[in-house]
């Protein structure tokens, strides 16, 4: 047995892949990929992924809940349909695109975020880097989204209806729905069912239509 392999185990229902290195060993690129077959996923299976250093990437899954925990390396999500989701980076990229989240938590501390598809509530936050969100459809909870160092991004469908408080340390905020453009905004677009927080330390704040 090679001991540099991924261990895998399978109790009581949970699949468990580790992949561990020796220190001081100059090994090469080395990666993992696990096939599932769709009718074994279910709205009750879920999916926690811990990586030190790598990638992840995970596509075309229907789960109830997903956690990633990525200390280096990019998060990157397609055609996913869950309830919930919580992606934590420490330093690479979040990426996700034409996906289904009910309720999606992300946060990065280096590297920018980008989210793509149809969700009913985002909390995101990034200390050094870029937040861009497009929403298909309108949101149907109250949404906050942070950076320290970066713009935001949201773009939204015609017929949103927010309640929107967004403000700029060293940029400006613009509602493309009104024209409004100041470094504070707060207005309502539509009826104002939730509300869409935005807050930029350094970077401008755009509230976009699709």
């Amino acid at each position: 047995n090679n001991k540099n392999e991924p261990k895998v185990s399978c109790n009581n229902g949970i699949l468990s892949i580790v992949q561990k290195e020796k220190r001081g060993l100059n090994l090469s690129k080395r990666s993992v990929l696990v096939k599932i077959p769709s009718h074994i996923l279910s709205e009750k299976t879920n999916f926690n992924i811990e990586i030190v250093s790598g990638s992840c990437e995970l596509s075309d899954i229907f789960a109830n809940n997903i956690n990633i925990e990525n200390v280096s390396g990019r998060s990157f999500l397609k055609n996913i349909e869950c309830k919930e989701s919580n992606i934590e980076n420490v330093s690479g990229k979040i990426q996700i695109e034409n996906s289904t989240i009910n309720e999606l938590d992300a946060n990065v501390v280096s590297g920018a975020v980008y989210i793509e598809g149809n969700f009913d509530e985002i909390s995101c936050e990034a200390v050094s880097g870029s937040i861009n969100v497009s929403n298909k459809k309108d949101f149907e909870r109250d949404c906050e989204f942070s950076t320290v160092s970066g713009s935001i991004k949201i773009h939204l469908p015609s017929d949103a209806n927010a309640k929107l408080d967004c403000s700029s340390g060293s940029g400006t905020s613009f509602n493309e729905f009104t024209g409004t453009k100041s470094k504070k905004l707060k207005e309502k677009i539509g009826t104002g069912k939730y509300e869409l927080e935005a807050e930029s330390m350094s970077g401008s704040i755009e509230i976009r239509k699709n």
